[in-house]
């Protein structure tokens, strides 16, 4: 097998982890008769390491090179599902979410780090298609599992199993498979020294992926947030609401698979261009139609819009990044995502409650096509290109 299989495979053990853990801990609280308040902020506490500490995270990585934040998140990460079998209160399932989410989000930058610098020159943003593909099916295993363990063998015992899931993924760095995971460091004595945050957002080209990795966040809220109101306004059944949604859902898994091979004619920054294009034109449609079998073509091509600029905006990220300083870039991106992902929901709802979901989805569009119109230039851009460097760093 290629290092990037067993990078991937190491990521995916670990998020599909990450996303049972969530599941498990939701329907337990729910199971022990917790609010509703009190599950949303059980959910919310596993982004919330994230959110507050990424960009701590990725100086670590910067600092200390991907071998022991991989090996002490992954260890944090068993301890984290864990914690509920050996401590039999309410207060560890909290404990469980914010040192579970933490973990993953240590692993996840260090093992993103790793796939920047694998494999042949030009291979990162096709090496950043197969992660988030493998992302996206761990995304969807976890729960299923998780979900079969708890009707089948009870609450404690879906914990004590998910243990072994980051066990195993734990013998791929233990026995060497993961490349440069071993090393102290990235092999720049630039990234001991660091500066601020700021600095970073400072910089034209990172500035511009953090931009329009926002607006990818701020598209799909409002599918999400938007969707169920505009369904109600045009009287669908549950189930028509559904299929809509399977069909974006859907279509941003069969983009992160056409990636793959469209990596080979165009740089990340052009494949950027084009899915946020898709997803702003189809967001300005998806509000001007009333039909459900267009919806669900609609949502299926903003769905492939997003699926496809995933990948993307990290493989650009890391090619325009300070080399130093390129984990704690994606610590910063992942901050900013996670901080939008947390307020966005709240306001669109506010203006959902006042507007019709119609001008929302218009509004949403061409702000995206403002997006497009700012960043048109980096079409052409000689930094999309640097990432055949960072391949072969």
């Amino acid at each position: 097998m290629k290092p990037i299989h067993y990078l991937v495979g190491f990521l995916v053990l670990n998020q599909g982890t990450f996303s049972g853990t969530r599941f498990l801990v939701a329907l337990y609280a729910v199971h022990q008769q917790a609010s509703a308040l009190v599950v949303g902020i059980l959910v919310a506490l596993f982004s919330s390491a994230a959110m507050l500490g990424a960009v701590a995270m990725g100086k670590l990585v910067d600092q200390r090179g991907t071998r022991l934040p991989v090996l002490l998140g992954t260890l944090s990460i068993i301890c984290g599902v864990g914690l509920p079998l050996l401590w039999r209160d309410f207060a560890a399932l909290y404990v469980c979410a914010i040192l579970t989410g933490g973990a993953y989000f240590t692993v996840y930058i260090a093992t993103s780090t790793l796939i920047s610098k694998c494999g042949q020159p030009g291979e990162v943003a096709l090496n950043f298609s197969r992660m988030t593909l493998g992302t996206a099916v761990a995304n969807g295993m976890g729960p299923l599992a998780a979900g079969l363990m708890i009707d089948h063998l009870g609450y404690m015992t879906a914990f004590a199993l998910l243990i072994f899931v980051p066990l195993l993924s734990l013998t791929l760095p233990l026995s060497g498979r993961l490349p440069q995971a071993g090393s102290a460091g990235s092999g720049h004595k630039e990234g001991k020294g660091g500066g601020s945050a700021l600095e970073l957002l400072r910089h034209p080209g990172l500035l511009a992926v953090y931009v329009i990795s926002t607006l990818f966040i701020l598209s799909l809220d409002i599918f999400v947030v938007m969707t169920p109101l505009y369904g109600t306004q045009l009287k669908f059944s549950a189930s028509q609401m559904g299929v809509i949604v399977s069909a974006f859902s859907l279509a941003a898994f069969v983009a992160r698979v056409a990636a793959a091979p469209m990596t080979r004619f165009y740089t990340p920054w052009q494949l950027l261009l084009l899915s946020l294009t898709l997803a702003a034109v189809s967001t300005i449609v998806f509000g001007l139609i009333s039909s459900a079998p267009l919806l669900i073509a609609c949502a299926f091509v903003m769905g492939f819009g997003q699926g496809l600029g995933a990948p993307m905006y990290t493989a650009a990220m890391y090619a325009v990044a300070p080399r130093e300083r390129a984990s704690e870039a994606l610590g910063l991106r992942m901050s900013l995502g996670m901080t939008a992902q947390t307020l966005l929901p709240l306001v669109v709802g506010s203006v959902g409650s006042v507007l019709p979901a119609g001008p929302v989805f218009w509004a949403t569009g061409l702000l995206l096509l403002a997006g497009v119109f700012m960043l048109r230039k980096e079409w052409h851009s000689t930094a999309a290109r640097r990432d055949t460097q960072v391949a072969g760093g």
